[in-house]
């Protein structure tokens, strides 16, 4: 939820970009997943298929505020596109079952 970021003029949507890191594929700690905000109301998010779980299934992520960043080059596939029109369209990608 960027809405309260983007209200005090901190975050700009059509420069800076929200992402997620983590340590187990396809996350990684040295780039970013990008998400994106698909209704502008200023909430982000992003769907990923893991292809294993890791250990005890604990997966160490963060989510990573790039300000001045955008647009990012994606971490999956490089499926990427201006924030108008994004989509996160690489094949395999699903919505967690949580």
């Amino acid at each position: 939820d960027m809405r309260g970021e983007i209200a005090a003029g901190r975050f700009d949507p059509l420069r800076d970009a929200v992402g997620v890191r983590g340590g187990w594929p396809p996350l990684s700690w040295s780039a970013s997943i990008v998400a994106g905000d698909f209704a502008g109301q200023g909430f982000y998010e992003t769907a990923l298929r893991f292809d294993t779980l890791p250990p005890a299934a604990e997966l160490a992520y963060k989510f990573k505020v790039d300000l001045g960043r955008w647009p990012l080059i994606c971490a999956v596939d490089a499926a990427c596109a201006k924030l108008d029109a994004f989509r996160l369209a690489a094949p395999g990608l699903q919505p967690d079952a949580a």
